[in-house]
């Protein structure tokens, strides 16, 4: 996958960065939360258009949402400190939300991973609806 890099992002922490996005997608489809909590800071903060949510909000509501599938594109990242890469991407999900069956749709996704006891961990995530113009 194409990773587009400002601030020298070193291509091993690139790669870090980018298979733990990947998992905590792959966490969130198979709804395990396990992964996602390993991967996800305590003090983490999701924000989507319905509101905000800590991790363990998100880990609770996670029978609300089934979903089915997703891809992840146009990746960019940027280290505006040692220990701190904000990345962001395009994300197409389908699948079941509130009960309720989705047709595909595409947001843009931003998070910020923070590196804490030599482990990376999304510290933020929001997700902005792209509107089909």
């Amino acid at each position: 996958m194409d990773v587009k890099k400002a601030n020298s992002v070193p291509n091993a922490i690139a790669a870090q960065i980018l298979a733990n996005e990947t998992a905590v997608w792959e966490a969130a489809k198979r709804r395990d939360m396990r992964k996602f909590d390993a991967l996800v800071g305590d003090d983490a903060w999701l924000i989507f258009t319905s509101g905000i949510q800590t991790k363990a909000q998100y880990i609770k509501s996670i029978a609300k949402r089934n979903i089915t599938n997703y891809s992840l594109k146009n990746f960019e990242m940027r280290m505006p400190a040692q220990d701190v890469v904000i990345v962001t991407y395009i994300a197409t999900i389908s699948g079941i939300f509130g009960g309720k069956a989705s047709t595909q749709f595409s947001v843009r996704e931003g998070s910020v991973w923070v590196k804490r006891n030599k482990k990376w961990v999304a510290v933020v995530n929001q997700e902005t609806p792209i509107s089909k113009e």
